[in-house]
């Protein structure tokens, strides 16, 4: 008799902390009241290029610490994404693709990428997954973060010789940052990778898919390493590719950058000096960037074909930053590259530095803000514009292709650039 007693006392624990278990799994995945948000999908923005599906999801402006999807508070912020459609039976769980940035829009980059060769994802690939285009919260058409213009379009000096000029940077950013609270509001406290993750854990759901697919560049390896600390029973299959330390100090990641520049800018200089197809071939490159840095700094260079759109001269500092644009691509014939670089410092040295000036912010939208956003456009073969701002590079398609479509496919798969 007693041990049956003790079956069944055993048993009564054992369903008991089962149900527990259950109901605290449920409620860390659901929203404060008790449901997993649903897309509603309408009609798509005029700056959506078409053979998409666009929708919007209310998500919790704040979660629950740890790994909890529940709100913290009553607060929403609405997200958008693009959804490419399979081309064949879709046998796999939707693909979730992130250009990083951070502060780059997943949404028309991935209802460009059909238009534009070798950018978007391969027939393959498509042929076995429908892909999700998220724009993270506070980016794109994801309740983005407003900013005043006005406020950014003023010019101010940021490589700082003197107490004076450092205060009037300070000034300028504090000024700059406030109003970014003022327009944004509470949202500008709640836009960490955290946050973005647990956003693609719920529209995941929300998508009755079993696991999550990443796709992620840059920034969006950050946001596949976030997601698979929070959610790694969820993981199904992540390609990150130029993988982002999360744990280099901001000094270190200027470093990195400033040293990369360089050593790619010298390979420019290399480059155009032998390449028939840069402006500059045969003029001594180096010299004449050398040259030319000399004279803005000196005194600003003229840029008359900007007409409202860039700021109407060029400084050495403004050639400093935006020579960095053009050395992404070396011969991408739908974004800024080497060939485009070579023509613009002609152009300057000529007197006309339009193709090296800052564009100015003409909107409140933070992520249309040179800064903010990561920089560059990407066109297609006429030369029309396809997207907004991106800085992603492109990457080996063919050989992200085989790693989604393997069937040996390891959780995690990383490139090593």
């Amino acid at each position: 008799m007693a041990g049956i007693l003790n079956l069944r006392f055993f048993s009564r624990v054992l369903i008991y902390s089962l149900f527990l278990h259950i109901w605290t799994v449920f409620a860390q995945n659901t929203t404060s009241n008790g449901t997993v948000p649903t897309i509603r999908w309408s009609a798509c923005p005029s700056g959506i290029p078409p053979g998409v599906d666009c929708g919007s999801i209310p998500v919790p402006l704040s979660y629950k610490s740890g790994n909890s999807t529940a709100a913290d508070g009553n607060q929403t912020v609405s997200l958008f994404l693009t959804r490419l459609n399979s081309t064949g039976n879709g046998t796999q769980n939707p693909l979730f693709f992130n250009p990083g940035g951070p502060g780059v829009g997943a949404s028309t980059l991935v209802a460009a990428g059909q238009f534009v060769p070798n950018f978007g994802v391969s027939d393959a690939v498509r042929r076995v997954y429908t892909i999700i285009g998220l724009d993270p919260r506070g980016v794109g058409y994801s309740t983005p973060i407003k900013c005043d213009p006005n406020i950014y379009n003023q010019r101010i000096r940021t490589f700082v010789s003197d107490n004076a000029s450092y205060q009037a940077l300070v000034s300028y950013n504090r000024q700059f940052g406030q109003s970014c609270a003022n327009l944004t509001g509470p949202l500008l406290n709640n836009l960490d990778t955290v946050h973005v993750a647990k956003d693609h854990e719920l529209v995941r759901r929300a998508l009755n898919a079993t696991k999550f697919n990443l796709l992620g560049l840059s920034y969006g390896t950050l946001l596949g390493q976030q997601y698979l600390s929070l959610f790694p029973n969820t993981v199904g299959r992540m390609v990150l590719d130029g993988p982002v330390d999360h744990s280099q100090s901001e000094p270190s990641a200027l470093l990195t950058e400033s040293s990369t520049y360089e050593a790619t800018l010298n390979q420019f200089f290399q480059w155009c000096d032998t390449n028939n197809t840069c402006a500059l071939n045969g003029n001594n490159t180096r010299q004449v960037f050398t040259d030319l840095l000399l004279k803005a700094d000196a005194s600003p260079i003229p840029a008359p074909s900007c007409n409202g759109t860039c700021q109407p001269n060029v400084t050495g500092e403004d050639i400093r930053y935006n020579v960095q644009n053009y050395l992404q691509f070396v011969d991408l014939s739908y974004a800024s590259n080497w060939t485009g670089l070579g023509a613009a410092l002609l152009e300057a040295s000529n007197g006309n530095a339009t193709a090296l000036s800052t564009p100015l912010a003409l909107t409140q939208n933070a992520t249309s803000i040179e800064g903010l956003a990561a920089p560059g456009e990407i066109r297609d073969r006429s030369g029309t514009q396809i997207t907004g701002s991106s800085a992603i590079r492109s990457p080996d398609c063919r050989s992200l292709s085989n790693i989604l479509l393997s069937k040996q496919m390891p959780r995690v798969a990383s490139s090593p650039y």
